[in-house]
């Protein structure tokens, strides 16, 4: 009874860190021209110290979710201990949140920063460059990533690669 809270904790954890990176990415688009890094007009003329505050949510979410998440898939893999060449839909997952979990690390690093920078009330202009430079160093990982974490909730549904005996 207790092993099965961990499926359900990490079903918990991933979708409110998947609402987290939408709302990150969908807040960050909204301040930059389409081409190129540079701040949109109409918030280039006026403070964003303020409206940067509607970052610290999805930030918050981000950086709570993920270690959480985790840990419970860990939890779940040492209480339940799956077969994997039985379940290859659950080997997939596996992989592909062991491939991109250093690159997530890496950009909840960036987001302490930023979430630093942000509850500080430092200038804009220095949390704009924070905002830039997530961009910058892992370019469009942010978008890559949500797109292969939606896949993983497509091949948790679907279950490919189940054997049956």
């Amino acid at each position: 009874m207790k092993a099965k809270i961990f499926p359900l904790l990490a079903a918990l954890f991933y979708l409110s860190w998947m609402c987290g990176i939408l709302s990150d990415l969908l807040i960050s688009f909204q301040l930059f021209e389409p081409k190129g890094l540079v701040l949109k007009e109409i918030f280039a003329q006026t403070d964003l110290t303020a409206g940067l505050l509607l970052f610290a949510p999805a930030i918050t979410l981000k950086l709570i979710s993920y270690p959480l998440l985790l840990i419970s898939i860990v939890f779940y893999l040492i209480f339940i201990k799956p077969q994997l060449k039985k379940e290859g839909w659950l080997l997939i997952i596996l992989l592909l949140i062991i491939i991109t979990a250093p690159f997530n690390i890496y950009l909840l690093f960036k987001d302490y920063r930023l979430l630093m920078e942000i509850i500080n009330l430092r200038p804009a202009a220095e949390t704009i460059a924070l905002i830039r430079e997530r961009f910058i160093v892992l370019d469009g990982f942010p978008l890559i990533n949500l797109f292969v974490y939606l896949g993983m909730l497509f091949i948790a549904i679907i279950k490919p690669l189940q054997k049956t005996t």
